[in-house]
């Protein structure tokens, strides 16, 4: 009975070692394709999101080239008034941009350029007053200007 307890052990650790082998290979196997997966998967991520940011900026630029044409077609019409309440709008709109996007955001240091921009549409802005219409850029400029300080 020894004899063959001990024979039956003997065939059992080439079969320990074959499903230690095959374990082995599917833990490569599953590893591996995770790593190919989360690499395809971040290829795809950042080319959404560039094609997004490509469509966003066409847009502002889309939106910039009609408020343009707007401010000049009022300034050749001699409606200077019109066409400064255009541009002050458009300033509103961006200095109301660029401080949600910095609250959005949170970072704790401004761009050079952005501050340069913002500190000339405040004295811009306290050398030819204007009031808005809209009271909800009101606060958002006001944003603005605190942080350009």
């Amino acid at each position: 009975m020894s004899r063959k307890r001990s024979e039956k052990s003997h065939d059992s650790i080439p079969r320990v070692k074959s499903k230690l082998l095959i374990a082995a290979i599917i833990a490569a196997a599953a590893l591996g394709g995770f790593w190919v997966g989360s690499y395809r998967t971040r290829l795809v991520w950042d080319e959404m999101s560039q094609r997004q940011s490509e469509s966003q900026n066409r847009s502002a630029n889309v939106i910039r080239v009609a408020q343009t044409v707007r401010a000049l077609s009022y300034l050749a019409e001699g409606k200077q008034s019109e066409a400064r309440d255009a541009l002050e709008h458009q300033l509103d709109l961006g200095l109301a941009g660029v401080a949600e996007y910095d609250s959005l955001v949170s970072s704790p240091e401004h761009g050079i350029l952005d501050t340069l921009a913002i500190r000339q549409a405040r004295v811009y802005r306290s050398q030819h007053p204007w009031t808005n219409d809209r009271p909800e850029l009101v606060e958002w400029v006001q944003k603005a200007f605190k942080w350009a300080n």
